[in-house]
């Protein structure tokens, strides 16, 4: 279980809430048949992964919501290795950030930011930079928009062991 730093189980926990999030009248339950966890447990787990920042929330962008986000972008930087989970806990306070990744790459803080409009996605990315100050970043703003409809998304290994 997380503390500190979330394990091969939680990876995929949180694979199948992002991923495969099913709407049924107990998706936690769905969820911990897929894993081999009781309901329990599931709640457990995401409970604390909430707890420890981990995962932000749980919930859906529809409709309006969705509609309001005009401007995206993609942002990678360098941030030294001792700062990197203090740096991702200033990105993630911002609403707008919508994923936060390290990864091991010379860029190896990733996250997505979603706004109404460009000049409040250029003000938080510009708050964001001048925050953490990285030794380098990039940002890759969103130019097209694609709609994926697919009746289920599968999960491979690989995919999970990406999350962290």
């Amino acid at each position: 279980m997380v503390r500190g730093h979330p394990d091969y189980l939680d990876k995929k926990l949180v694979a199948e809430l992002q991923l495969r999030f099913p709407l049924t009248e107990r998706p936690f339950e769905e969820v911990g048949r897929r894993l081999g966890l009781s309901e329990a447990e599931v709640l457990s787990r995401t409970r604390e992964m909430i707890r420890e920042g981990i995962v932000r929330r749980i919930g859906y962008m529809a409709g309006k919501s969705l509609q309001k986000m005009k401007s995206s972008t993609l942002v990678g930087m360098k941030v030294e290795t001792d700062r990197a989970d203090w740096a991702a806990s200033v990105i993630s306070n911002y609403r707008e950030v919508t994923h936060n990744y390290l990864r091991d790459n010379e860029l190896n803080l990733w996250f997505t930011v979603s706004a109404s409009d460009r000049g409040r996605l250029e003000d938080v990315v510009r708050e964001i930079v001048t925050k953490v100050r990285p030794l380098d970043w990039i940002e890759l703003p969103s130019v097209k928009s694609f709609k994926l409809l697919t009746p289920s998304v599968g999960i491979s290994e690989q995919g999970v062991s990406s999350l962290g």
